[in-house]
């Protein structure tokens, strides 16, 4: 299966232990008309964070343009103190449940990517970046 997956906002939520969840970061709405960025064949996006408090995430949500019928079933993502590397607190594959999909104005489906495999990776209060 040819997968072609690019990025929408990275609307990130992280979520925080112990028993009840939070968003620790979110950047935006999603409409399905942002330009999106590719984060496959190779190519790597990165978008920073800052977390106010110390915190264990525990997940990562965002939302993807993909073409109908393809579908985003893992992607490694890194959690690092710079743009595209630096410190590396988090290095992995992580596995992603897709949901919510519905076409956009440009042929893609923007759907709801959450994973199933994450964390938790405790991080100090502090700025940092998501690569994907």
């Amino acid at each position: 299966m040819k997968l072609r997956i690019a990025l929408v906002l990275v609307v990130l939520s992280l979520a925080a232990l112990p028993a009840m969840a939070n968003t620790l970061y979110q950047n935006g709405t999603v409409n399905g008309t942002t330009d999106a960025w590719t984060i496959n064949f190779g190519f790597v996006v990165s978008d920073t964070f800052t977390l106010a408090n110390q915190s264990s995430v525990t997940g990562l949500t965002f939302y993807a343009w993909a073409f109908p019928g393809d579908t985003l079933l893992s992607s490694q993502v890194s959690i690092t103190s710079s743009e595209f590397g630096g410190t590396t607190f988090f290095n992995g594959v992580v596995n992603f449940t897709q949901s919510g999909c519905s076409g956009n104005q440009y042929g893609y489906n923007v759907c709801l990517e959450i994973s199933s495999t994450f964390g938790p990776v405790n991080l100090a209060a502090g700025t940092y970046w998501l690569d994907l």
